[in-house]
Parts: structure tokens; C-alpha cells; sequence
């Protein structure tokens, strides 16, 4: 398949970002987010304990926090709240950095119609390739846990909003945005920016097994070549959002 020339490779995909953080400065905003995102994530939950069942006893919050891990409304205020905790600490590394951009910094440009068809033929055939490797290898397409989130929340708006557009939001903005421009204009260059937000992004994804863990990874790979073949995160957003989309349906499709 040709590449269209406008999506070929450019050079100021990843050098036109303006004054960014180091590589230091870069991991150090990396750590604070990341603590933020935690607080957000319990946070959210408690915050489903305190609505679902109000009046609850405080000494016994903990323990209806890991009774209701995997219930898809908890897990949906869980993602909101860290868009809601993150986005503000994310922006604000931008912008105290003297001289950055937001947009140039977190590669906010925007693609054409055909660049989002033409790698999304790209990205999908990696996951039909390894859907077709899970088949192969007698591994359920769908996750139990995802069943068990998605009965949970009773198939919720609130669920599908979550997971199609609030948390591929944050996540390209912190991994293929920030962190990526942080490291591929290190000594990393753009190729270890790709593997390490790769690697990143699939270690959060704490539910799934090693097997789903490595499709993630590879997934992030994708998106990753996107982001410095294109210079633009609004593409693997879209992308993201997309892939998101496909696994909700294959979900509801498991369910009913």
C-alpha cells in the first residue's frame, strides 16, 4: 500500500515542538502525573462507594473498594476524575516550560480523512492478526474481566463514554503527547520514544494478562509510528477512540 504523500515521514514531526523538558524534566512530570492518576483512580472509585451506598461505615471503604474493582461505573468516575485531576498538571508542565506551545508541544494537528483511513487499515490488521493468534492459541477474544465490567454497568452510556473518548483522551495526551515529545527529542530519538511509551502505556493496563499486555504493547508500537509519521495526536486519538469503540462492541456482543 502507498503511503499518501502527505502522510510520508517529516523530519519536524518531532524536532517542531518547541522548548520542551528534558529528558530528566520529562520522567520527573512523568512520576507527578502518575501520582495524580492513582489518587484520581481511588478517588473515583470512592467516590462510587459514597454514591452507591451513601452512609457506609469509613473503616469499611477499603474493603468495598476491591469487592467493586471491576464494576464498570466505579472504573468509568475512576477514568473521568483522572481526565478531570491529570489534564490540569499536564498542561501546566507545558506551560511552565519558558517558551513551549501546548499544541506544537502535544502534537495537536490536525489530519486529513484519508490518513485516518489509511492507518487505521494498518492498526486493525495488527489486532486481526493477533485476535487470529488468541483464536489459535484457544484464548477468549473477550476478557473476562471486561464481561464482568461491562454486566456490572448494565451496558452505561456512562461505561461507553469512559472507555471510547474520556480515557484515549488523557492516555494520547500523556503517552504519544507529552512524554513522547520529552524523550524522542533526547537522546532516545524518536525511535526509543515509541518503544518506552509503549511499554508505559501497556504497563498501566494492569487487568489484562501477559498475553493481552504484549497485544496492548504492540498496539502502542502502532500508534506510536503514527505519531512521529503524522506529528499529529488528534490522528492517534481518533485511532485510539476507534480501537476502544471495537472492543466495547465485541464486548456487548459477548454479553447478549
Amino acid at each position: 500500500m502507498q503511503q499518501p504523500e502527505s502522510m510520508e515521514s517529516r523530519d519536524n514531526s518531532v524536532t517542531d515542538t518547541g522548548p520542551v523538558w528534558g529528558l530528566p524534566g520529562t520522567i520527573l512530570w512523568g512520576l507527578v502525573i502518575g501520582v495524580v492518576f492513582v489518587f484520581a483512580q481511588v478517588f473515583g472509585m470512592g467516590l462510587f462507594i459514597g454514591l452507591s451506598q451513601p452512609g457506609v461505615d469509613e473503616s469499611s471503604i477499603g474493603q468495598l473498594m476491591r469487592e467493586h474493582q471491576l464494576h464498570g461505573i466505579g472504573i468509568s468516575l475512576g477514568v473521568y476524575c483522572s481526565v478531570i485531576f491529570c489534564l490540569p498538571v499536564l498542561l501546566s508542565a507545558i506551560i511552565l516550560k519558558r517558551g513551549a506551545s501546548v499544541k506544537r508541544y502535544l502534537g495537536l494537528r490536525w489530519f486529513e480523512l484519508r490518513a485516518f483511513g489509511y492507518w487505521f487499515l494498518i492498526v486493525f490488521a495488527c489486532l486481526l492478526a493477533y485476535d487470529g493468534l488468541a483464536f489459535l492459541l484457544g484464548i477468549e477474544i473477550v476478557p473476562d474481566f471486561s464481561i464482568a465490567i461491562y454486566e456490572s454497568a448494565q451496558g452505561s452510556w456512562i461505561l461507553w463514554l469512559a472507555i471510547v473518548l474520556a480515557a484515549p483522551l488523557l492516555e494520547e495526551m500523556l503517552f504519544r503527547g507529552f512524554l513522547f515529545s520529552g524523550i524522542a527529542t533526547s537522546f532516545a530519538g524518536p525511535s526509543g520514544a515509541i518503544v518506552t511509551t509503549s511499554l508505559l502505556w501497556a504497563v498501566i493496563h494492569v487487568q489484562y494478562d501477559y498475553f493481552w499486555m504484549l497485544s496492548i504493547f504492540i498496539i502502542g508500537l502502532s500508534l506510536g509510528m503514527v505519531r512521529y509519521k503524522t506529528g499529529s495526536i488528534l490522528l492517534t486519538f481518533a485511532l485510539h477512540a476507534a480501537i476502544n469503540l471495537a472492543a466495547m462492541v465485541a464486548t456487548a456482543l459477548a454479553v447478549s
